[in-house]
C-alpha cells in the first residue's frame, strides 16, 4: 500500500476515489425539472430593461414597457392594438377584483397569440 499523508477513516475518503467525475455530491438532489412556458415567460417579462421616457432614463420591467407599448400603440391608431385594448378593457370591467385577475390575464395572453398568429393568410377581416 501506498504512503498516505493522513488517516483514511469516517468523512475522509481516499485520494483516489474522493471525487469522481459525473457524481454529485448531495445525492438527495435530482435533476432539475424543466421550467414551464408559463414559468419561462414569466421570468423574461419580469427582467429589468433601461428605458427613455421623456427625456428621461428608466429602469422598468420588460412587461411594463411592453403594455406601455401596446396602450401607445392603441392611442397612435393602430387598428390591431386598438382593437387588443378594447377586447382586454371590456373583459376586465367584467371581471371585477382580484379574482378574475388571471382570467383577464388568459385572456390578454390569447387576444395577442390571435393578433400575431394570422389564421386566414394574413388577410384582415375588413374587405376595405
Amino acid at each position: 500500500m501506498a504512503e498516505r499523508d493522513y488517516e483514511v477513516g469516517y468523512g475522509k475518503p481516499p485520494v483516489s476515489t474522493r471525487f469522481q467525475k459525473g457524481h454529485k455530491g448531495h445525492k438527495a438532489v435530482g435533476p432539475k425539472k424543466p421550467k414551464s412556458l408559463s414559468a419561462q415567460l414569466d421570468a423574461i417579462l419580469a427582467e429589468k430593461m433601461n428605458v427613455n421616457e421623456n427625456g428621461k432614463a428608466l429602469r422598468m420591467a420588460k412587461e411594463d414597457v411592453f403594455l406601455r407599448q401596446l396602450v401607445n400603440r392603441a392611442l397612435a391608431g393602430e387598428r390591431q392594438a386598438t382593437s387588443a385594448m378594447l377586447k382586454f378593457l371590456i373583459e376586465r370591467q367584467q371581471r371585477p377584483g382580484p379574482e378574475g385577475t388571471r382570467a383577464t390575464d388568459d385572456f390578454l395572453v390569447s387576444e395577442l397569440m390571435r393578433m400575431i398568429t394570422p389564421d386566414d393568410g394574413g388577410q384582415n377581416d375588413d374587405p376595405a
